[in-house]
């Protein structure tokens, strides 16, 4: 939901490394990391101050390294998480209701004018869990509708 919101709204959308598959941070241990913040600290506390987590190799496919690279893990610059089996390009790009094809969708309505150029305006009197608001430019209205919270509607 959270790309939903970020690709309808009004201004820039930024996208950071591998949420358009909608990967897991990455579990990165004392001795593999990397990130200055992190180093200068010490092993009981570096995870409070580590990027590394979300910084680690975009896995292409269900290979060796996630198909990022062919040499031995040892030698990437931060560990693959265990789970690239399932958060990878290849698998998602064959699944029709993945995450990275509603980025996809996302990102191509985000090219429409009514969501370049148009009227934003949030919808009033709907639950707090509920965010609903348009955007329309013309003859051309979109409706976007996200439940926060744990009833249906």
């Amino acid at each position: 939901m959270y790309n939903i919101l970020l690709q309808t709204l009004p201004g820039n959308a930024v996208t950071y490394l591998g949420e358009e598959l909608c990967m897991p941070n990455v579990v990165v241990s004392w001795k593999d990391t990397k990130d200055p913040q992190a180093c200068v600290t010490n092993e009981t506390v570096y995870h409070q101050y580590s990027r590394d987590p979300a910084r680690t190799p975009i896995p292409w496919t269900s290979g060796k390294n996630g198909g990022f690279s062919t040499a031995d893990s040892k030698y990437l610059w931060l560990p693959m998480g265990n789970d690239y089996v399932n958060y990878n390009v290849e698998k998602q790009e064959g699944e029709p209701k993945s995450h990275l094809k509603l980025f996809k969708k996302l990102t191509e309505l985000k090219k429409k004018k009514a969501f370049q150029e148009g009227l934003y305006e949030s919808a009033r009197n709907v639950p707090d869990d509920v965010y609903v608001f348009t955007r329309s430019l013309a003859k051309e209205t979109y409706v976007i509708a996200l439940n926060y919270g744990k009833n249906e509607f």
